[in-house]
């Protein structure tokens, strides 16, 4: 009840801009939960008052002030995450290793600083008199000419902010478990993000799981790591990193990403039995979360169609549809509607779906290319090679979808394709 008073009441001070007095209510909780792992939770706020406090000293030009605010808000932050660092089990770490990360990085480029003129000189005079001021509204002779601005301060590099990062919380010694290590390097990794530099936020996500085993990684890692896996297409260690979260964290924020994960690693190995299992516990289990039960829904449609459960299939699908707030999903459920249509020996109805993503659901590139493929091949089930020969000529014009493998099978699929 008392949490549930203090979230409420934090909504209602940053909303109105009570940064004080949040502060304040939050510097109270942290005295009385010191040392405990919700004192984390006190401390992302209390930097938050922070980071705007210095804001507002920055804007009236006290800098220095500014600065030492900024400072003193990150070694906040890194002191009182030190004790838990190596503890997988509580997920406020990550909150504020983000939080640190995105403190630390500079969210734009420094202008440059226009320096003030210095008074100009005045004119020398003979026998070292005191110089005649010109007369009103006529310019100075010798004026010194505007300043030029001064240089910028030099822009932060990637590698300036992960040092000070990786001193701010490796811990005294350098002595740390897996966990601790892990999470340090997730922490790079974020900056990397931040930095936009793709390339090296992948390379240190990769070194992850040779810094520490399975166990030793808290819920957001795991699933973090569980994805990546199932994306490279390694779904043995993918697994490994979802039981993980089954076994020791299936009340966590991430729970849910170990029915649905589990799923997919089912799926795609033909046991659909478990699949469907594994995709209504997604459901069923986690029903507080949105994206869970949207997931979950999604795999047991697509599952129930492999199954040959053609008409429970396409019910899942419509409702996807049918779903406001499943918006971003409608191209899939299109898609499955029309699959579901197609396999119940339907391809009219299943064009119909098809062209609904070609038309208006064009965002999902994959599936975009899909719907225009699959869309052809119905026409050639009904013998209108006219409509199928026109949706691959439109197909194989569209320049967002040549790196789509369906994209070269329209190419030769045209080709077979009589008047």
């Amino acid at each position: 009840m008392i949490n549930y008073a203090i979230e409420n009441a934090t909504n209602l001070m940053v909303e109105k801009g009570m940064w004080k007095e949040l502060q304040d209510m939050w510097s109270k909780y942290y005295n009385a939960e010191k040392g405990k792992p919700g004192a984390l939770k006190a401390i992302y706020w209390i930097t938050r008052a922070n980071e705007r406090e210095a804001k507002e000293l920055q804007s009236q030009g006290k800098l220095d002030e500014a600065r030492a605010a900024e400072q003193s808000a990150r070694k906040l932050v890194a002191q009182e995450m030190a004790p838990h660092l190596g503890n997988p089990g509580n997920e406020q770490v990550e909150v504020l290793i983000q939080q640190l990360t995105t403190m630390m990085v500079p969210k734009r480029r420094p202008r440059a600083v226009v320096a003030a003129a210095p008074a100009p000189a005045p004119a020398a005079t003979p026998d070292g008199a005191a110089a005649t001021p010109p007369p009103d509204g006529a310019a100075a002779t010798g004026a010194a000419p505007a300043a030029a601005p001064a240089p910028a301060a030099p822009e932060l590099t990637f590698e300036q902010v992960e040092e000070e990062f990786k001193q701010l919380v490796t811990p005294e010694g350098g002595n740390m478990n897996g966990t601790a290590a892990a999470r340090i390097l997730y922490g790079r990794a974020l900056i990397a993000r931040l930095f936009k530099d793709v390339t090296k936020f992948e390379n240190l996500i990769n070194l992850i799981p040779d810094a520490a085993k399975a166990e030793e990684l808290s819920p957001l890692l795991l699933a973090t790591l569980g994805d990546l896996m199932f994306k490279k297409g390694d779904v043995d260690k993918a697994g490994q990193y979802y039981e993980q979260i089954r076994l020791k964290y299936p009340t966590s924020e991430f729970g849910d990403k170990a029915p649905t994960g589990l799923g997919e690693i089912a799926y795609q190995k033909k046991d659909y039995e478990n699949a469907l299992t594994l995709f209504t516990e997604a459901v069923e289990k986690y029903g507080f979360s949105p994206d869970s039960i949207l997931n979950g829904t999604l795999g047991r449609a697509k599952t129930l169609l492999a199954m040959g459960k053609h008409d429970e299939a396409l019910k899942l699908y419509e409702t996807v549809i049918n779903t406001r707030d499943w918006r971003p999903a409608m191209p899939e459920g299109l898609f499955g509607a029309g699959q579901s249509y197609e396999a119940k020996g339907e391809p009219k109805k299943a064009i119909d779906f098809y062209r609904k993503i070609i038309i208006a659901n064009r965002k999902n590139k994959p599936i975009l290319a899909k719907a225009y493929l699959r869309a052809a091949e119905c026409y050639i089930q009904i013998k209108d090679n006219a409509s199928a020969r026109t949706v691959l000529e439109e197909m194989l014009r569209q320049k967002d979808i040549t790196d789509q493998p369906e994209f070269e099978q329209g190419r030769t699929l045209i080709n077979s394709v009589g008047p």
